[in-house]
């Protein structure tokens, strides 16, 4: 009897020993992106300072990388062009528009696109 629960210890140590650490959840945020007609050649996303800022390449093209911990509604800028974005750690989304005619011509896609494109 000392033997079979000897033997069960020891599988459910080894069992324990194999298991994979948790892994710490994905807080990194992507957004990428192509502005038509920009009035500026840079673009950032701010909460309550500035988290992120890319520089607009010759055809308008973004990408901003940063990490936050929650849910929110970030803010980008370039130029007088302002909109918001909600978003979630580990998301990625796609924009693109006129700066011109922001409201019109704005699509998204990737996460929360949907909700974006509400909004």
């Amino acid at each position: 009897m000392k033997t079979v629960h000897k033997l069960l210890f020891l599988a459910s140590l080894v069992a324990w020993a194999c298991s994979s650490p948790p892994q710490a959840p994905n807080t990194s945020i992507t957004i990428a992106g192509k502005l038509i007609n920009p009035e500026a050649s840079t673009i950032n996303v701010s909460l309550d300072g500035d988290l992120a800022k890319d520089s607009l390449d010759s055809d308008g093209n973004f990408i901003l990388r940063f990490d936050y911990h929650e849910t929110e509604s970030f803010m980008l800028q370039s130029g007088d062009l302002r909109f918001s974005l909600y978003l979630s750690p580990g998301d990625s989304i796609y924009i693109m528009g006129d700066a011109k005619e922001f409201g019109e011509t704005f699509q998204a896609e990737g996460s929360k696109s949907l909700e974006n494109s509400y909004l």
